[in-house]
C-alpha cells in the first residue's frame, strides 16, 4: 500500500504540473518550536533555497509561524516573512492562511491550504497580493530516517491592482526526513 502510494504520487505530481519547463530547488528548511499549548502553536522558521535554472537564484527567508487549532480538520495560521534574494530586492511578506485537513486513514492525510498573501518591497514602496490554494496529499513513512513523504499541487491567484488572474502552477513530490531531537530521543529510548 505504500509503494503504491508513492507511484501515484509522483504520477499526480508530474501530471497536474502542466509546466513546459520543470525547475530543480535544493530547498533546506529548519522549524523550531518556540511554544505549544492545547490549540496554539507558535514556531520560528529558516528556509533556504538554490535554483540553478534561475540565474542561481538563491534565496534566504526567515520568520515567525503561529498556527491554531479551529475545529478537529480546520487550522488557523498566519505568519510573516522576510526574504534575502540574490537576484532581486529584499521582501516582507505576511500571511494569513485556512486549512481543512483529513486523515482518511492512520498514515494518509488530505489537506487544502488557502492563503492570502501580502509582499511589501521596501527599497521600492510597492506591493503584491495573492491568493494561493494547495492540495496535498501525505503518506507517513518509516523507512530508514524518513519520516513523511508529500506530492502536492498548487494554483496561485494574482489579486492585486497591477495585475489579477492567474500568475502560475506549481507541483511539489518531497520526502521528509525526522528531526535530528526526534531520532536521538528515539534511539535513547530503545537503548534504555
Amino acid at each position: 500500500m505504500k509503494y503504491l502510494f508513492l507511484c501515484m504520487s509522483v504520477t499526480f505530481g508530474l501530471l497536474v504540473s502542466g509546466q513546459e519547463t520543470r525547475d530543480t530547488t535544493l530547498r533546506t528548511n529548519f522549524e523550531m518550536l518556540v511554544h505549544q499549548k492545547d490549540k496554539l502553536k507558535v514556531s520560528a522558521f529558516l528556509n533556504s533555497d538554490h535554483n540553478e535554472n534561475m540565474s542561481n537564484r538563491t534565496r534566504v527567508v526567515i520568520g515567525p509561524r503561529v498556527k491554531y487549532k479551529l475545529f478537529e480538520n480546520l487550522d488557523l495560521g498566519c505568519s510573516y516573512r522576510y526574504f534575502s534574494l540574490t537576484d532581486r530586492e529584499d521582501t516582507m511578506r505576511t500571511e494569513i492562511e485556512l486549512s481543512p485537513h483529513k486523515n482518511l486513514t492512520e498514515n494518509f492525510k488530505v489537506d487544502l491550504r488557502n492563503r492570502y498573501e501580502c509582499f511589501f518591497i521596501p527599497d521600492s514602496n510597492s506591493s503584491v497580493q495573492r491568493m494561493r490554494h494547495r492540495l496535498r496529499m501525505t503518506q507517513a513513512l518509516e523507512f530508514g530516517g524518513l519520516k513523511e513523504f508529500f506530492t502536492s499541487h498548487e494554483v496561485f491567484y494574482r489579486i492585486d491592482q497591477q495585475s489579477s488572474g492567474l500568475h502560475r502552477n506549481s507541483s511539489e513530490v518531497f520526502a521528509i526526513l525526522e528531526s535530528l531531537r526526534q531520532r536521538r530521543t528515539q534511539s535513547q529510548k530503545s537503548s534504555a
